[in-house]
Order: C-alpha cells, then sequence, then structure tokens
C-alpha cells in the first residue's frame, strides 16, 4: 500500500450554488514524481490503471478522492446534462498547448465530455486537500425551425446538439415543435445544431450564444444532400456501421453498408463532415476524409480497403 493524499470538496451550480451530482476522475502530469514509482501510473501507456469515474458526489455535492501529491488536475462531470462543457481548461497550462493533454497521464478527461476542470498544487506532506468546483449552466437560446416562406415548420423533429453530450454515436432527442431551446452556451460559442425530418428535408444552423443573439435563431429548412462511399474489407466481415460526423462535432447520421460495402446516407448541407466506421475490429478507420456538400449534391467517395485495428 502507498500512502496518498485525499482531496476533498463540493460540486455546486453557479450563480444558485446548489450542489450538482457529479462524477469525479483526476490525472497528473507524466513528470510528477511522485507518481513514477507507483505501479498504477504507467508510463509506458501513459495512463492510471482502474475505472477513473469511480469516485462520485453524495448528495449534498461533496466528494473526497485518493490522489498523488505534486500538480494535479480534478475534473467534474454531470450526465445529466444541462451545463457547459470546458470550463476551467483554459487555466490549465497542458490543454494550451497543440497536444499538450500528452503531458498528462490519460484518465478520461477531455475538453468536450468534462463540465469543470481545475489544477491544484498539492505538498508533498500534505494529508489532505481541497478542491471546490463550480459547473455553469450557461447561457439558453430560443431556437425557430421556420419554412422558406417563413411561416413555423411542422414537427416533430429529431434534434442533435441542443444540448451537450457526454457520449458519441447517432442519438437525437424527438423535439414535437418547431420551436425549442438550446441550452448552455458559453460565451461567444457557436454550435452546430442538426434539425433531421425524414419526411421532408433536413438542415444545420449555427446559433451563437447572447447577447450576440437577442432574437430566436431561426433554421430555414434545406435541401438534403446525398453522400456515398464504398468500403472494401480486408477479410470476410459482417456489414459495417458507419458514422458520418460534422468535423469537430457530434454525429449527424449513422448508416450500414450493403451486402457490397456501399454506405448511401443523407445529411444537411453548410456543415463538413467525415465518415469512420462506429465499432469492431474496424472501428475508428476514416471510409471519407472531410467533405461539405451543397444543396441536392451527391457525393462519391472513393473505394476504400480497411485494415483492421491492432490492439495491444
Amino acid at each position: 500500500m502507498h500512502r496518498g493524499v485525499f482531496i476533498t470538496g463540493k460540486v455546486t451550480e453557479k450563480g444558485t450554488g446548489k450542489p450538482v451530482p457529479a462524477r469525479l476522475t483526476y490525472t497528473t502530469y507524466l513528470a510528477n514524481e511522485h507518481a513514477a514509482a507507483l505501479p498504477e501510473f504507467s508510463r509506458k501507456k501513459n495512463r492510471i490503471d482502474g475505472y477513473q469515474s469511480r469516485f462520485a458526489t453524495k448528495p449534498d455535492g461533496t466528494y473526497r478522492i485518493v490522489a498523488v501529491p505534486g500538480n494535479i488536475i480534478v475534473g467534474a462531470g454531470v450526465y445529466l446534462g444541462g451545463y457547459r462543457v470546458g470550463v476551467g481548461f483554459d487555466q490549465i497550462p497542458a490543454y494550451q498547448k497543440p497536444r499538450g493533454d500528452r503531458e498528462l497521464y490519460s484518465s478520461g478527461m477531455w475538453r468536450e465530455g468534462t463540465q469543470v476542470a481545475r489544477e491544484i498544487q498539492v505538498p508533498k506532506d500534505a494529508a489532505q486537500a481541497n478542491c471546490d468546483l463550480e459547473v455553469d449552466p450557461g447561457e439558453t437560446v430560443r431556437v425557430s425551425i421556420v419554412m422558406p416562406d417563413g411561416k413555423p415548420a411542422s414537427g416533430p423533429f429529431q434534434v442533435r446538439g441542443n444540448i451537450h453530450e457526454m457520449f458519441g454515436g447517432p442519438y437525437f432527442k424527438v423535439e414535437p415543435s418547431a420551436a425549442f431551446d438550446a441550452i448552455a452556451f458559453g460565451p461567444d460559442e457557436e454550435r452546430v445544431i442538426f434539425v433531421i425530418d425524414d419526411a421532408r428535408d433536413l438542415a444545420a444552423l449555427r446559433p451563437r450564444a447572447p447577447p450576440r443573439q437577442s432574437s430566436p435563431s431561426r433554421c430555414n429548412r434545406s435541401p438534403r444532400s446525398a453522400c456515398a462511399c464504398s468500403t472494401r474489407r480486408a477479410s470476410r466481415s459482417p456489414r459495417l456501421k458507419l458514422m458520418i460526423d460534422a468535423v469537430g462535432g457530434r454525429t449527424a447520421r449513422s448508416a450500414t453498408t450493403d451486402d457490397q460495402g456501399w454506405l448511401t446516407a443523407r445529411v444537411p448541407v453548410g456543415v463538413a463532415y467525415r465518415a469512420s466506421v462506429w465499432a469492431g475490429p474496424y472501428a475508428g478507420r476514416e471510409v471519407m476524409p472531410s467533405f461539405t456538400p451543397k444543396p441536392g449534391e451527391k457525393i462519391v467517395g472513393a473505394e476504400v480497403k480497411l485494415k483492421k485495428q491492432r490492439f495491444r
């Protein structure tokens, strides 16, 4: 057994101070001499062994985790949604450099999937240190979907991007009407929101956070665009499930290749996409590089020969 340091604190909501249920994780720098000799810190794989989100807050928002001395980073993930992501990362030096997170032990903490993070310095001889965390509900933008003639569109619609998500994959929320709230915007944040109505048209819009946005964000339903590509597997395997993701954003569509390896899907226009394999031995393999479709355009990708991932 190796002696650690208890990190205690409380996760609360900005403005109200009410406790927020969250899961905690922490990491430290690869250069931290206090972690180098401990078996759970693998320098070879640059990761901390074990399930790093195992720490959770109590009903009153308090938590306690065990850490090593030195400069450590504590993060809180709120799976209920409704809060901004990435708060505090701008104050952490490692996240200010291109790929600076490689200076850290990998722990499952990242800017787009963690509500708030904070770096603290824990003295070598400390028995306990404090790290309170505050999650931010951000700003709300009212979105209105209209027809080309300016009249409200009729729902229901599949919507994605109106809240921050902690996961990937083709998950959409059904909005019954043509007006809904997009929440948890940061200052000057611009966000891609997908609005899909398979029976008619699709759209992607980029509302911006208030106060620049004093009136509802109006989204005109626009024609769809088709994209297609062929994937040829290195060996015989079942059909492949592919994700079509907005570059720097979430999944807009999922589709399964046919028996000949072809993928065909319709996507909203005005956003750059890429397509990759969702799961299995080819997971993560890109089958279409970045492309930005135009209304009514059909994009056909080149045939791609896939190779299986090599896991160590």
